[in-house]
């Protein structure tokens, strides 16, 4: 069977063909691109367009990654991946980042939740503050229960608890936040918590204004077992 000539669509020429298989007595043939500098800049405009295309469908899978994972896009624009605790948190445990305000904690944080996407880890940051407007959204409401808020909670390799002790709590919203620091601890899924309180004075802020300090006590005890504590020092970045 006779093959049909093909030409250039841009300088008419006849393209040679080259064979890529035959099937019986049938030779398939694939034209050759030509070298005239029309077609050479139409297939060199087409692959900076894939190129393009690539580029942006990579964006929107990346900012797509962010926001599920909590990572606002005020962070997204601030912070760039740093791996330096990426070996600590492989071996399960966390990080206790803490420090006066402003000095970088939640900025340091975001980095190495950063770091922990690009590797394909799991990430999810939140805050106390979200975690207690979740809890009371369960208050009354069919089909969403407090199981289901901290199975979520559960989901991430690496779970960020962001400016912890800074939302007075119940002793209800104290006894989940023990659970849940008491079950990631039991499956080893690190948790970073960042801070403006050591140790003592955690306690004192969580269990402010409740008539049992033990609930605290013991979260913030776990949270010193599981994590290396990252001291932040400085000034406040923001009033520079």
């Amino acid at each position: 069977m006779e093959n049909t000539p093909i030409k250039c669509e841009y300088c008419g020429k006849e393209l040679k063909q080259q064979s890529y298989g035959k099937i019986g007595n049938r030779e398939f043939l694939m034209p050759l691109p030509c070298k005239c500098k029309e077609a050479t800049t139409a297939r060199e405009r087409q692959e900076q367009e894939w190129k393009e295309r690539e580029v942006q469908e990579a964006k929107k899978r990346r900012e797509h990654q962010f926001e599920r994972a909590g990572i606002m896009p005020y962070w997204r624009e601030r912070c760039q991946p740093n791996s330096d605790y990426r070996a600590v948190l492989a071996t399960g445990k966390g990080l206790y980042i803490d420090g006066k305000i402003g000095t970088g904690k939640t900025h340091l944080a975001v980095c190495i939740a950063m770091d922990c996407l690009e590797i394909g880890w799991s990430v999810k940051l939140t805050s106390m503050r979200d975690i207690t407007r979740q809890l009371r959204a369960t208050w009354g409401e069919r089909g969403i229960d407090e199981e289901g808020v901290f199975a979520r909670l559960m989901r991430p390799r690496v779970l960020i608890l962001d400016d912890l002790g800074k939302e007075s709590m119940t002793e209800a919203v104290l006894r989940d936040l023990f659970d849940l620091v008491d079950m990631r601890k039991d499956r080893m899924l690190p948790i970073i918590v960042t801070t403006n309180y050591e140790k003592p004075e955690l306690v004192a802020r969580m269990s402010h204004g409740l008539d049992d300090t033990t609930t605290a006590e013991s979260i913030v005890s776990r949270l010193f077992e599981i994590t290396q504590r990252v001291p932040v020092n400085g000034e406040d970045r923001r009033l520079q």
